[in-house]
């Protein structure tokens, strides 16, 4: 890739790895794989000095989990576009999950009990639902799914999100 203006070459980066620190490694590892259902494509226990890890595909990267005796469990909501709530100017991330796996998600979080911003999922900017909740170290993540058409009702009463459409 070059700048056309100055002539120069830019390196193509990406980011693999973004490291995560938990107090609790089966808390995280359950957030992340059984609520939301992503992969976990590396595991090594936590060993004796506390070293371990739990590797999470998201797609484009990956979260690498890390046990932390001393990480620190952040408190509030960051701020995110989309959505309105959030004070801290913080990283966060949105999460995609297809319409049919949306519900589910939504499910299985409130089962766990995630600290949830809103009681159901929101319409958002007239064209997706976003649900945001917190992980066990507090992060805060927005689930959200994009339906292929506009709801007739965008108030939520636990109904399912219309499948995408099949070509």
């Amino acid at each position: 890739m070059t700048d056309s203006a100055n002539a120069i070459a830019r390196p193509q980066a990406r980011i693999n790895f973004i490291y995560l620190h938990a107090t609790d490694m089966e808390e995280m590892r359950a957030f992340y794989k059984d609520a939301l259902g992503c992969s976990e494509i590396h595991y090594r226990a936590e060993d004796a000095n506390g070293f371990g890890w739990s590797v999470i595909d998201m797609g484009s990267f990956q979260f690498m989990i890390h046990p932390g005796r001393t990480a620190v469990k952040q408190d509030g909501w960051c701020m995110q576009p989309g959505w309105d709530g959030g004070t801290i100017p913080g990283i966060s991330w949105s999460l995609v999950v297809s319409n049919e796996a949306f519900t589910g998600c939504v499910a299985r979080l409130k089962e766990m009990q995630a600290p949830a911003f809103h009681q159901q999922p929101q319409w958002c900017q007239d064209s997706y639902w976003s649900y945001p909740v917190q992980d066990p170290m507090g992060n805060t993540v927005e689930l959200h799914c994009i339906p292929d058409e506009r709801p007739e009702s965008t108030e939520w009463e636990d109904q399912e999100v219309s499948p995408a459409k099949q070509d």
